[in-house]
């Protein structure tokens, strides 16, 4: 039996190990409900003086944010990171006894091949008998969710609508009261970062098949300084503020600031794989891969999506001397909520320089929702 493993595997196992032992602060999934609760709650709005209470006029607009807002913000984030790309199953050292022995350790010395891939795939398989050991680091930083950069996300939000004195019943038409046209915008600073520690086995169970597992150990981090602004029109039309985070209503201060930074860390949603073989040693080779996603990451603390997540991948690739390019084309089953299915694809390659030195590019250059 052959085994492979990948250079720097101490140092990935103890940041691996550090990762692990981190401490996780309160449950990531209440960051967003918390922040639109102080802002647009009675904790953070006063009461203009001399005047009816103001300061619950806006939690008709937290329950919709708690409705419709949080729960997308938290998928989108969870489904982030629980879809980060795995390592190759092909990346890393192999050692077998036909390479012949280190004369000082005693220890079997390295195959004069190329290391593999980073991310992609190619086409050859394992072979049977042989074992793939891996540990991988991933660091994210999720600058933007479908295009829209996360430190300037923008929500505004609507007073509750005034009933007419004379009739005490709402009016029809939204905004005839000046206090209806108040409106405070929330801009959240969202900086989403996660370190994602991987620990993956492969076993080749025949010569055109491998099935392998991994478990990644993430801590996730979200931090900020959510800033929101009241555009007070009774403060213009009227003369004073109904509604305001401090000062008086003569003399309104109409921003406030809410700082925020949380962790969580423990163990993310179980990998497993399974690649076959399907055609090789011809003009190209070609493989499938199956990629399955368990819940098993908490899903209060954006470390699991709570769903199945199922990917196919189609694989080919050829070895040419000592450089092996690769093409892999994707397809994503996402069944959690406010996440689409996929398409993915992927392009690279990776040439052997020397015995210990590859050079290995990976590059996806596309992504399309399906649904």
């Amino acid at each position: 039996m052959n085994t492979k493993l990948p250079s720097g595997f101490l140092f990935a196992l103890i940041c691996c190990t550090a990762l692990f032992c981190t401490t996780a602060n309160a449950q990531l999934s209440t960051v967003f409900s918390d922040m639109f609760r102080t802002i647009l709650g009675p904790s953070s709005l006063r009461q203009a003086g001399g005047q009816a209470n103001h300061q619950n006029h806006f939690l008709h607009s937290d329950t919709v944010a708690n409705d419709e807002i949080v729960p997308a913000l938290n998928s989108l984030i969870s489904g982030n990171v629980s879809s980060f790309p795995l390592s190759s199953t092909g990346a890393g050292v192999i050692y077998e006894a036909s390479a012949g022995l280190d004369p000082v350790t005693g220890l079997p010395l390295p195959a004069a091949t190329s290391l593999g891939p980073i991310f992609g795939e190619t086409a050859k398989p394992l072979g049977a008998g042989k074992i793939a050991l891996e540990v991988s680091y991933t660091y994210l930083d999720l600058a933007s969710f479908r295009g829209l950069p996360t430190d300037q996300m923008q929500f505004a939000f609507t007073h509750q609508e005034v009933p007419n004195r004379a009739t005490g019943k709402p009016d029809s038409v939204l905004g005839l009261n000046p206090n209806e046209s108040d409106v405070i915008t929330v801009t959240t600073d969202l900086h989403a970062r996660a370190q994602i520690g991987a620990i993956s086995a492969t076993v080749g169970v025949t010569k055109d098949l491998d099935v392998g597992v991994a478990l990644p150990i993430i801590s996730i981090t979200l931090s900020g300084t959510a800033k929101a602004v009241i555009s007070s029109y009774s403060f213009a039309v009227v003369g004073y503020a109904n509604h305001y985070f401090g000062g008086d209503s003569l003399h309104p201060v109409l921003q406030t600031a809410y700082p925020y930074n949380r962790t969580a860390t423990g163990i993310g949603d179980l990998a497993f794989r399974a690649k076959y073989s399907i055609a090789r040693g011809g003009s190209i080779d070609a493989a499938a891969l199956l990629d399955l996603r368990l819940p098993t990451g908490k899903t209060e603390d954006f470390l699991g999506t709570g769903k199945v997540t199922a990917s196919v991948w189609g694989i080919l690739s050829k070895r040419m001397g000592d450089v092996t390019p690769h093409i892999n084309l994707g397809y994503t089953r996402n069944p959690a909520d406010f996440q689409s299915d996929a398409l993915q694809f992927r392009a690279g390659f990776d040439s052997k320089f020397f015995s210990h030195l590859t050079f290995a590019l990976d590059l996806q250059i596309g992504r399309a929702s399906c649904r």
